[in-house]
């Protein structure tokens, strides 16, 4: 259940989540030990629990430590108990796995009905283009001269606005359900013509509503996991066959960027008339300068606290005021986000809470990546891809959705291993 609503419902996720916890501590059997690698980030974890409490100590905004505690509850109490009292068995990760796909896709439509629905009431008047015009502080107009408003409708926040969620994050889900389909391919879940006909067009759709919503971090993501798919996979004979099908994948990628003028704008023309040499006593006001400025502010605040431990839980937008008000460095937003998970994560715990942070995503990933588990792999991947972006990990959406499958994926290879049949004589 809270692997369904996750797209729709923060309410209902943690109802579910609650439910959940319950449950399992009724049921479960503890187990209090490390027993391989896969439970050591489990321990991390834990470790980066210890060090968000522990900067309640020292911080001196106790109202926004406290909001970051309640608001990351469910980042460790769902994975220490999946990890601690229930493992999943292999078939319960695939109705996981499959019941996102499926809310996913359902969230999408909800999308499109509702990009339907508004260019209906654009083309009759009943609302007009500055009711949703997000790029009306840009030249994306003067760039753009020949585009429909509709564009407007079907891309970026208007698309995502369908289920009131930021562009970014539907991005990540999408993506997210892109690997798990071409997990099922990988692990044979998918045999027959139709169902791998379905897959296929599953993962072309996904790909073109991400491209669509125009997030650049999660299309960089996506066309580095899809390319990366291609060339690893044994099942396409010769090197040179591999290189051909990720040029072509990369062809229809970029045509699909080029196609849609927002994501167009977005990925290409943007970066063309935008400066990302900060200065001070200057006010920021497209999408690339505002996150190169948030950028220069972060390290520019790094400087002004303890390299160590940092400021203290719930500091860091406090930090980055200070630094904006100092250097005068200014955005339309009025933002003092980071947009950066590992820039968020040094101001407020220092180098000991990255150095946890980097350990918590990198060793599951060289793990997967060694035993060829890319499942997880894509995962950390994505994660680790958005964090450099994005404060992820700060955020409800983010945060639930590292919650509840970083713990069911570490132990997703453990548990799909093929148990020994029993012999006929025993």
């Amino acid at each position: 259940m809270a692997v369904f609503f996750l797209p729709f419902s923060l309410i209902a996720c943690h109802i579910a989540l609650i439910f959940f916890l319950i449950i399992s501590v009724m049921q479960g059997r503890t187990i209090f030990k490390v027993r391989s690698l896969q439970d050591l980030p489990v321990i991390l974890l834990i470790a980066l629990f210890c060090i968000l409490v522990a900067g309640m100590f020292y911080t001196d905004n106790l109202d926004s430590g406290w909001k970051q505690l309640e608001k990351k509850i469910f980042f460790f109490s769902v994975p220490i108990t999946i990890a601690f009292l229930l493992k999943p068995e292999r078939e319960e990760v695939i109705i996981i796995l499959s019941t996102f796909v499926i809310s996913c896709l359902v969230a999408s439509v909800f999308c499109l009905v509702n990009f339907v629905h508004q260019m209906s009431l654009l083309t009759d008047g009943t609302i007009s283009l500055s009711d949703f015009n997000y790029l009306s502080t840009t030249p994306y107009k003067q760039l753009n001269p020949a585009s429909s408003d509709h564009w407007m409708l079907l891309s970026y926040r208007s698309l995502a606005s369908g289920i009131a969620m930021h562009p970014t994050y539907l991005s990540l889900y999408l993506a997210f359900s892109v690997i798990i389909i071409i997990h099922f391919f990988d692990t044979s879940r998918i045999q027959s013509g139709r169902a791998r006909l379905i897959g296929l067009l599953l993962i072309a759709y996904f790909s073109i509503f991400i491209i669509f919503l125009s997030s650049r971090i999660i299309i960089v993501a996506l066309s580095s996991l899809l390319i990366f798919t291609i060339l690893r996979n044994d099942k396409v004979q010769g090197v040179g066959r591999r290189l051909v099908y990720a040029f072509m994948v990369t062809i229809v990628l970029v045509a699909l960027i080029l196609v849609n003028p927002v994501t167009r704008y977005r990925c290409y023309q943007e970066f063309l008339v935008s400066s990302i040499s900060i200065k001070p006593g200057q006010l920021y006001k497209n999408s690339t300068e505002i996150r190169a400025s948030l950028w220069w502010v972060g390290l520019k605040s790094i400087r002004n606290i303890n390299w160590v431990w940092g400021s203290g839980t719930g500091k860091s937008q406090d930090i980055m005021k200070e630094t904006s008000d100092r250097y005068q460095v200014k955005n339309i937003l009025m933002s003092d986000n980071p947009h950066s998970q590992f820039v968020c994560t040094v101001l407020q715990h220092g180098i000991i809470g990255l150095l946890v942070l980097i350990a918590i995503l990198v060793i599951p990933m060289v793990s997967a990546l060694s035993r060829k588990e890319y499942l997880i792999f894509g995962f950390c991947s994505l994660v680790v891809l958005s964090c450099l972006t994005e404060t992820v990990l700060e955020r409800q959406k983010g945060i639930d959705f590292f919650a509840v499958f970083y713990p069911v994926l570490l132990f997703y290879p453990q548990t799909s291993q093929n148990k020994k049949k029993p012999d006929a004589h025993e």
